[in-house]
């Protein structure tokens, strides 16, 4: 009798979809297990650079919490900062960082204060962004120009939209600014070095900026610079 001839096996190389939908079910494997072990997860949540914000405000705003899967932080860390924005409008920028122990740090940047406000009943702080806030008075009392505002809160917001406009060394040399409201738009600034602005609080931040031009051209003479139409000086009689 004849012997049954055996069959040759044969090889043939995966096609170009076969291939394709291997790697991606290999990827979803490690992935999958990746997910499932401890070492995908964050270990800690911290905050740095916090100046005038708790760092546990910081964290309760952020919603990170201990055991979270880590690469939330990297795909969603833009919804995470706007969330903490929202929460502490002080808060300008935040930076993530995390180290090989997937301890997740949060670098913080504020916004400056710029200015304190007495209005109404109340104080609040001018940020540089120009918002109000109503904490962190007290700590800044003194260090910051002081402005009495003596009219709507509209007009105040605006005052301080233009006034965070301004650079930053000629902001630092106003010493207080008053405003009443049966003045119309007129604001008087008084400068550190004894003189006086008077100008429009809708609209002076680029005049202003020239203030130290103006200054060197009076010379030694004190007195009230008017800027509201125009440039004009008035020495103090």
């Amino acid at each position: 009798m004849r012997e049954k001839q055996a069959k040759p096996i044969i090889h043939r190389d995966m096609t170009r979809v076969e291939k394709i939908i291997s790697f991606i079910l290999f990827m979803m494997l490690v992935t999958f297990i990746y997910l499932s072990l401890p070492l995908s997860r964050l270990q800690g949540v911290y905050v740095r650079n916090a100046g005038d914000v708790e760092s546990q405000k910081i964290i309760d705003a952020s919603k990170l919490k201990v055991n979270q899967h880590y690469f939330e932080t990297i795909f969603l860390s833009g919804g995470i900062t706007q969330r903490i924005q929202r929460e502490v409008p002080k808060v300008k920028n935040v930076t993530y960082l995390l180290d090989e122990g997937n301890h997740l740090t949060l670098s913080i940047e504020e916004y400056p204060v710029i200015a304190t406000v007495e209005h109404g009943n109340g104080k609040q702080v001018v940020l540089q962004n120009g918002q109000l806030l109503d904490e962190y008075v007290q700590k800044y009392i003194g260090s910051v120009p002081s402005l009495v505002w003596d009219g709507p809160s509209e007009s105040l917001s605006r005052f301080s939209q233009e006034f965070a406009k301004l650079d930053d060394a000629i902001r630092l040399q106003v010493a207080s600014v008053t405003y009443h409201e049966t003045d119309r738009l007129m604001t008087v600034l008084y400068m550190k070095d004894g003189n006086q602005v008077k100008v429009n609080y809708t609209d002076f931040h680029q005049k202003l900026n020239y203030y130290n031009q103006f200054v060197s051209n009076i010379r030694h003479q004190k007195g009230i610079f008017d800027l509201t139409v125009g440039i004009f000086f008035s020495p103090y009689e």
